[in-house]
C-alpha cells in the first residue's frame, strides 16, 4: 500500500473498500503515534486523520456514530485475525504478524479484492459482459469461506465458479468445428476439460486473434488465454483427482489467495473474448 494517505470522505459512510484501505493504513502508516507497532481501536481516528477533532466528528458523524466506528474496524481486525493477517496484543488492540505486513502491505494491490468483503463479487459484477450469475454466487461463497479460514472449501467453491466460467467459451468454440466435439468434450472430467479447452484453442489462437481484431473484437486476452487456462487447470489439480472426486490436498493461505485474487482476471479473459468469438463465429 502506499504510504499516501487514502482519500477519506467526510460527508457519507465509508464502503467496504474504504473501510479495509482506512484500516491497513492506520496500521502501517498512522498519524497519531507512528512508532507503535499495534493499532488500538481508541486511537484509530487519529492515526487515520490526525488529532484535529473536526474531521474525527465529521468522520463519526457520517458513519453511524463513535460506537459504531469503533465496532466497524474491531470487527475488520478480527477478521483478518482469523487469516492469520493481524493477532490481539491485548483490550482492543491489533498488531500486524509478518504475513499481514507482507499481504496488507507489499500485496494490498492484489489482496485488496480478496480481503474486503464482496470484493471478489464486485470486482467480477462490473466486468464487461458481466459472467453468469452462477460464476458470482460461487466466487462469493468462496471468498466467504477464505475469510472464516476455510481454504480447502474455498478453492473448491473457486474451481466450481470457473467451471462455470468457461461454458461461454465452450459454446463459442463449439462454432469452429472443432476435432473434438463439444459434447465429447462436455462429458469429460473438469481437469480434461480444461485442458481440451486449451488445447483447441492454442492450435486457433492466431486465426482468432486476426480474425477478432478484423471485426473490430477485442482480442487482447488471445495470448494470454493458454498460460491463464494451463493456471486453472493446475489448479484444479489441487482439489480434483482424476475423476472428478476431491483429493485430500491440503492448501494454505498464500495458495488460496493467489487463486482467488487471478480469477477475476481468468473470468475477463474468457468472457471477454467468448462474447467475441459469438459475434465473429455465429453458430449455424
Amino acid at each position: 500500500m502506499d504510504a499516501q494517505p487514502p482519500n477519506i470522505p467526510l460527508d457519507r459512510p465509508l464502503t467496504d473498500d474504504e473501510w479495509a484501505a482506512a484500516v491497513v493504513w492506520t496500521l502501517l502508516y498512522p498519524r497519531f503515534n507512528p512508532r507503535q507497532d499495534w493499532l488500538s481501536l481508541g486511537e484509530f481516528l487519529p492515526k487515520l486523520l490526525g488529532m484535529d477533532s473536526a474531521p474525527q466528528t465529521a468522520f463519526n458523524a457520517a458513519n453511524g456514530g463513535e460506537d459504531a466506528v469503533r465496532t466497524r474496524v474491531n470487527e475488520q481486525c478480527w477478521r483478518w485475525a482469523i487469516l492469520g493477517l493481524l493477532v490481539p496484543v491485548g483490550e482492543q488492540r491489533f498488531a500486524l504478524t509478518s504475513a499481514g505486513r507482507q499481504v496488507l502491505g507489499e500485496q494490498w494491490d492484489e489482496s485488496a479484492i480478496v480481503l474486503s468483503p464482496g470484493g471478489l463479487a464486485a470486482r467480477l459484477g462490473a466486468l464487461r459482459p458481466p459472467p453468469d450469475e452462477s460464476v458470482l454466487f460461487y466466487a462469493d461463497q468462496a471468498q466467504q469461506c477464505f475469510v472464516a479460514g476455510l481454504y480447502h472449501p474455498a478453492a473448491v467453491l473457486i474451481g466450481i465458479a470457473s467451471e462455470a466460467a468457461l461454458i461461454p467459451l465452450f459454446d463459442a468454440l463449439a462454432a469452429l468445428a472443432l476435432p473434438l466435439t463439444l459434447n465429447k468434450a462436455k462429458s469429460r472430467t473438469a481437469r480434461e476439460r480444461v485442458e481440451w479447452l486449451r488445447e483447441s484453442f492454442r492450435d486457433r489462437a492466431s486465426a482468432i486473434t486476426n480474425h477478432l481484431v478484423a471485426q473490430s473484437q477485442s482480442g487482447r486476452w488471445v495470448d494470454d488465454l493458454d498460460g491463464l487456462l494451463l493456471g486453472e487447470a493446475d489448479a484444479v489439480r489441487l482439489i480434483r483427482n482424476d475423476a472428478g472426486h476431491p483429493t485430500p490436498a491440503r492448501l494454505d493461505r498464500a495458495t488460496v489467495m493467489t487463486l482467488l485474487a487471478v480469477f477475476p482476471v481468468l473470468v475477463e479473459a474468457v468472457t471477454v473474448t467468448a462474447s467475441g468469438l459469438k459475434s465473429t463465429f455465429p453458430a449455424p
